[in-house]
């Protein structure tokens, strides 16, 4: 025969275990996705610009787009901002860009041009031909990836500033991916070179 003394002691002990299993579930679960974290790359895919820090005048300003710690790229597009009154594009160079390395037929969008900068980038195909047939790959490129050369050409000296702005990635299938731009600019000094004197 149970006493109520008994019932009551098992409630409480079953209340107990209950809550002692909870909080294991719990520190289980934190713990589990600290490790997760630590065992993972803390920085996500990241965005560089760089270009020479002086040019002369009707020399191109070379400018190098660079994701790092990339996962999956397929393709992007960009606009990069500056003066039109004080330079001109002369072009973006995709030939050397690392997705078309991987053996993905890569397809460039634009440039165009507009008042305060120009519009460029590029999507991919998983065959070497969009619309070929071939054996695909399926992945976008990870790493460190070279983008592309934007080349701006300076009609006038002084400080030409480039602002690279609405940054869109995608992934091989064409899903957005997320990368940390923070501020990409950055500013050239344009001088009169010694011909040109």
């Amino acid at each position: 025969m149970v006493s109520v003394r008994q019932t009551k002691t098992r409630r409480i002990d079953e209340r107990i275990l209950r809550v002692f299993t909870i909080i294991v579930v719990v520190l289980l679960a934190v713990t589990g996705g600290i490790w997760r974290l630590a065992g993972t790359s803390a920085e996500g895919p990241t965005l560089e610009i760089t270009a020479p820090a002086e040019v002369e005048v009707g020399s191109p300003v070379d400018i190098a787009i660079v994701v790092h710690n990339a996962s999956g790229i397929g393709g992007y597009q960009a606009r990069l901002l500056f003066d039109s009154s004080k330079a001109h594009l002369s072009g973006v160079d995709h030939r050397q860009n690392d997705i078309a390395k991987l053996g993905r037929f890569v397809q460039t969008l634009g440039p165009n041009e507009f008042n305060s900068g120009a519009s460029f980038g590029l999507y991919s195909c998983p065959v070497d031909e969009c619309g070929d047939l071939g054996k695909p790959v399926d992945r976008g490129a990870d790493g460190e990836l070279k983008l592309a050369i934007v080349s701006i050409v300076p009609d006038q000296p002084g400080i030409l500033t480039f602002e690279l702005a609405d940054l869109r990635f995608s992934d091989a299938s064409g899903s957005e991916i997320i990368v940390e731009t923070g501020a990409l600019s950055l500013s050239v000094n344009v001088v009169v070179g010694q011909e040109q004197k």
